[in-house]
C-alpha cells in the first residue's frame, strides 16, 4: 500500500510539474506574439498609440470610480456614519483637506 501511495504522489508531482512547464510555454508564446504584434514594422506604431490611448482612458475612468467625490462619504462607511448614533459616538462627515 505504501508503494502505491508513493507512486501516486510521484505521478501527481510529475503531472503538476508538466502542467507548470506547459503553462510557462503558453505564456511565453503569448508574450512573444504580443510583442511581435505591437512592434510590427508596418502597423506597430499605430497599434501602440491605440493601446496607449485605451490604457489612459481605462486608468482615468477606473480611477474616477475608485475615488469618492469631494464631500461624499466613502461607500464602505456610508451606512455606519449615516446612522443616528453608533455606540454613543456622534457620526460626522469626512471632509476634504482642501
Amino acid at each position: 500500500m505504501r508503494t502505491n501511495r508513493q507512486e501516486l504522489v510521484r505521478a501527481a508531482r510529475r503531472r503538476v510539474h508538466r502542467g507548470r512547464m506547459t503553462t510557462g510555454r503558453i505564456v511565453a508564446s503569448a508574450l512573444g506574439f504580443g510583442v511581435e504584434y505591437y512592434f510590427d514594422a508596418e502597423n506597430g506604431g499605430l497599434r501602440r498609440k491605440r493601446l496607449h490611448r485605451t490604457a489612459e482612458q481605462a486608468a482615468r475612468s477606473g480611477g474616477a470610480q475608485l475615488v469618492p467625490h469631494v464631500g461624499e462619504l466613502p461607500v464602505v462607511f456610508d451606512p455606519v456614519l449615516r446612522s443616528d448614533r453608533v455606540e454613543g459616538i456622534v457620526p460626522h462627515r469626512i471632509e476634504s483637506a482642501h
